[in-house]
């Protein structure tokens, strides 16, 4: 369920959002005015669950262990120098497949 709030600035100007909750994490998507705010609101609680919690960047992602590794040894590759890169490939190898 999605609520709309307002943020006031140090001018006093109303700057309004719309907040989405879902497993206890909040998503606030700056709509401007109360106006905008309500079509939002009303575009967000309009789509499928499913569909609400992609466009929110919301869906977990599920990921396979050695694709994780994988992308860690590439970020190794990148970032470290070859003696370090050395050192750390034998224990990443492990949970890799090859």
């Amino acid at each position: 369920m999605a609520s709309i709030q307002f943020k006031k600035s140090r001018t006093g100007k109303k700057t309004y959002y719309v907040v989405v909750s879902y497993s206890g994490k909040h998503k606030w998507i700056k709509a401007g005015t109360q106006k905008e705010a309500r079509i939002l609101k009303r575009q967000i609680e309009s789509l499928e669950n499913s569909q609400r919690m992609e466009k929110l960047g919301l869906v977990s992602e599920t990921k396979r262990i050695d694709d994780l590794f994988q992308e860690y040894a590439d970020h190794v590759r990148l970032h470290n120098s070859k003696n370090t890169v050395k050192r750390y490939s034998e224990p990443i190898s492990i949970f890799t497949v090859c």
